[in-house]
């Protein structure tokens, strides 16, 4: 290595707008002297300074060159680490080396506040003034500020929205503030409350930003304005109470103005000034409460009338009409179609469930699982849990109640472990000259194996094999795999018998007339 460089220190640590000197030591290892270009790579070339980037260095001779940071005191110069690389190259061979530093910026804190407007108001009929408070992060770091108000007569009430708010650096942001009093009284005199608004920094207790301001409180009225509003409001009300007043109906309504027979309908009223309610319904009159309701349940269309009294007074009648319609027939629930396929299951295996509802059905459910199954569905998927032969049900409703029930029944056997790979014959179809036909096979898990045509059944390799039959007829053939429980899985093939041909009729010669000689 013909020269070196070391940092003076591997970590630099500076505030914001300061500037620290980096010593950096060269030392020429050669036996001539060299000339070096210095270079600080990594971080922003506006935070360095480097006083002579080239030099000159004899040889075996050690030198010490400086560097400058100076990262100004703005938000964008965040506090943190900043690794940079100190890259030295001799202008002379091209070599270069290099060495990794740390740039630690130190935090610092500038929060500002303004509130806006720095004068509000509040009167009986607005209880809260809205001010607007901006705060401003001048400092490299974040901050949580949880807010909140303060007034030396502890009168006022403060409602943020947000509580709390992160600013980062060089952010700005705007944030509700919600300013009223803890007691508003009527009869007092216009007064000034000096509050203010604080963010203190979750993270750095100590850094805090507030803003001032007034909030002023103007009363509704004067103590004499209020005593005359008082007394021509006695004496309207009892003007209003001696006049006579006409019984009146203010509200009257039915619930519904159609329904179907058997079906119930309300009616509720309000009447003023009234001592009872007159209804009118069906021939028949009944008194009730000024306020109230009445449920009743019409056989046929009609109205009813209801009528407001006091003493012999009585408002005008107001007929309300309501009609009665027949219920429409319910049709009857179908199921369309019903099928489990395989009706044959090993035990833990799925079946699938098919099935087609009518129309009229407003609920399924599948016996004896108590599945409640999709109406507008056509399939539903089941694992049986038991073996033997179980007796699966669909139990369709509808809306009257009317039931109707289809049943599927599925076997269900404890599976073997034994499985069949292969089990083919060749040729599938067998000439009558030949007869012959060979069957080959392969399984896993089988303890022993056999082959039936039908009418014996024939041992066989449990893994795997071949095996020639003679046939005079088209055979199915069965290979049956028996597990180390005695467990059995079954395959069967079908190889066709080609039957000869049919003899054909003998030929009878023509008999010919004689010349009668």
């Amino acid at each position: 290595m013909s020269f070196t460089v070391r940092l003076g220190s591997d970590v630099t640590s500076l505030d914001a707008g300061t500037s620290v000197p980096l010593a950096i030591e060269i030392a020429n290892r050669s036996d001539d002297a060299d000339q070096f270009e210095l270079e600080i790579e990594g971080i922003d070339p506006e935070w360095t300074a480097v006083p002579v980037p080239t030099f000159n260095v004899e040889a075996h001779e050690e030198q010490v060159e400086r560097v400058f940071f100076k990262p100004p005191r703005e938000s964008e110069s965040i506090a943190g680490n900043y690794p940079f690389v100190v890259k030295l190259r001799s202008l002379v061979t091209g070599e270069a080396r290099t060495a990794q530093g740390l740039l630690e910026i130190k935090p610092y804190n500038h929060l500002s506040a303004e509130i806006n407007p720095k004068r509000g108001s509040v009167t009986p009929v607005r209880k809260q003034e809205d001010f607007d408070l901006t705060i401003i992060n001048l400092g490299n770091t974040s901050h949580t500020l949880q807010l909140f108000g303060n007034d030396p007569e502890d009168e006022c009430t403060f409602s943020f929205e947000p509580e709390q708010v992160t600013i980062g650096p060089g952010q700005q942001k705007e944030v509700y503030v919600g300013v009223g009093l803890n007691a508003y009284r009527m009869l007092a005199g216009s007064r000034l409350f000096g509050f203010s608004v604080s963010g203190r920094s979750i993270e750095a207790p100590s850094v805090v930003c507030s803003a001032q301001a007034q909030l002023e409180r103007k009363p509704l009225l004067s103590p004499g304005g209020l005593i005359a509003m008082m007394l021509f409001m006695i004496l309207a009300v009892g003007w209003w109470l001696l006049m006579p007043k006409s019984p009146q109906l203010i509200e009257y309504a039915l619930d519904k103005s159609t329904i179907t027979a058997g079906e119930s309908i309300t009616l509720s009223w309000q009447a003023a000034n009234a001592e009872r309610v007159e209804l009118m319904y069906n021939g028949s009159k009944e008194n009730k409460k000024p306020t109230g309701e009445f449920t009743f349940t019409p056989e046929a269309s009609g109205d009813i009338q209801i009528v407001a009294i006091s003493d012999k007074r009585r408002s005008d009648p107001q007929i309300l009409s309501f009609t009665v319609n027949e219920p429409a027939p319910i049709p009857d629930p179908t199921i369309k179609k019903f099928s489990i396929k395989p009706t044959t299951v090993n035990l833990g295996e799925s079946a699938i469930v098919t099935y087609e509802l009518g129309e009229a059905v407003t609920k399924a459910t599948l016996e004896p699982l108590g599945l409640d199954l999709n109406i507008q569905g056509t399939t539903q998927q089941i694992t049986p849990t038991i073996t033997g032969t179980i007796e699966y049900s669909i139990v369709a409703v509808n809306s009257a109640g009317k039931t109707v029930k289809k049943s599927v029944k599925v076997n269900v056997v404890e599976g073997s472990t034994a499985t069949i790979v292969k089990f083919d014959g060749d040729p599938k179809v067998v000439p009558a000259a030949d007869g012959k036909v060979t069957l080959t096979w392969q399984l896993n898990n089988a303890a022993r194996a056999e082959i039936s045509d039908g009418t014996k059944p024939t041992e066989v390799d449990p893994n795997k094999g071949s095996l020639e039959f003679v046939i005079s007829k088209t055979t199915e053939f069965i290979l049956t795999g028996y597990d180390t429980d005695g467990r059995t899985v079954t395959k069967k093939i079908t190889i066709k018998f080609e039957e000869p041909p049919l003899p054909e009729d003998p030929v009878t010669p023509p008999t010919g007339g004689g010349d009668g000689q």
